[in-house]
């Protein structure tokens, strides 16, 4: 709302300003006009400044709260242990921080200072551009939630599974358990809690809090467990697989992802583990 209202001052003091005097103020700021319309526009100018600095910070602040939450409900909507990670995002974050900043800076500076520095532009030009296309590109990898689940009101749902007799409670993760023991309903690399919910009838916040209190755990671990245990057995019996085979077979998305789920499991690396696995 207030950069709003700063754009409409603006635009009128443009308007009320001489058209001569608001040239010369435009391509040098620093040229000295006693002018009422021209010290407006200095202020407004100034105050432009001030509230994009203030942007900078709040609304940085304000994605990594996002951030946060977002990382807590990827971790238990995806199965894929590289769709819940939140670092490209955290990324895409410090990078709109380092442009603001950048941004900052070369508006301090002023254009003037460019006017015979070649190296000077073309650096900041560097800079800008690299910035733009990393933003860019971190923005398209993002994958985004299934929209009923943002929408579902998580404490309710909760909250409703806490009122369910232990028998019923029971009953689902029993269910649960044969859906993955028996059908390894895991082995799909696109799982996620929705289809898991889909398939037992019931709704994912349900499934989300049998697992946490049986377990422990949060759905992409819960998945990604019984995936790194059935990665030993196939370690086991066809030791000459390679890694994306066995990626592949395990139904993880991607040998990346095997390695994080080793890791997180095991704390060792991948191919540490598979030679411990051959060594016992």
């Amino acid at each position: 709302m207030f950069p709003t209202l700063l754009f409409v001052l603006y635009v009128l003091g443009a308007f009320l300003s001489d058209p001569v005097e608001f040239q010369k103020w435009i391509f040098n700021k620093n040229f000295i006009l006693n002018s009422p319309v021209i010290f407006y526009l200095n202020a407004i100018h100034f105050l432009m400044r001030i509230c994009f600095v203030l942007q900078v910070v709040v609304y940085t602040y304000s994605n990594y709260k996002l951030i946060k939450n977002h990382g807590y409900k990827a971790q238990q909507y995806y199965s894929d242990i590289e769709d819940s990670l939140t670092i490209r995002v955290s990324i895409l974050n410090v990078s709109m921080i380092l442009t603001g900043c950048a941004s900052v800076v070369l508006a301090t500076l002023g254009r003037d200072f460019f006017k015979h520095e070649i190296t000077g532009i073309t650096i900041a030009s560097v800079i800008f551009s690299s910035m733009l296309f990393i933003i860019g590109w971190l923005g398209d990898q993002q994958k985004t939630l299934n929209p009923t689940f943002e929408r579902n009101n998580n404490e309710k749902d909760e909250s409703q599974f806490n009122a369910l007799s232990k028998t019923n409670q029971g009953h689902l993760l029993v269910t649960l358990t044969e859906l993955f023991e028996e059908k390894k309903i895991y082995l799909d690399s696109k799982l996620n809690i929705v289809e898991v919910a889909a398939e037992l009838g019931t709704n994912r916040t349900y499934i989300s809090s049998v697992i946490n209190q049986h377990y422990n755990q949060n759905f992409c671990t819960f998945v990604n467990q019984h995936r790194v245990s059935e990665l030993e057995k196939l370690i086991i019996k066809h030791p000459e697989f390679s890694n994306h085979d066995l990626a592949m077979a395990c139904g993880f998305g991607s040998v990346e992802s095997m390695k994080r789920s080793v890791f997180a499991k095991t704390e060792k690396s991948l191919q540490e583990w598979r030679i411990k696995i051959r060594v016992t």
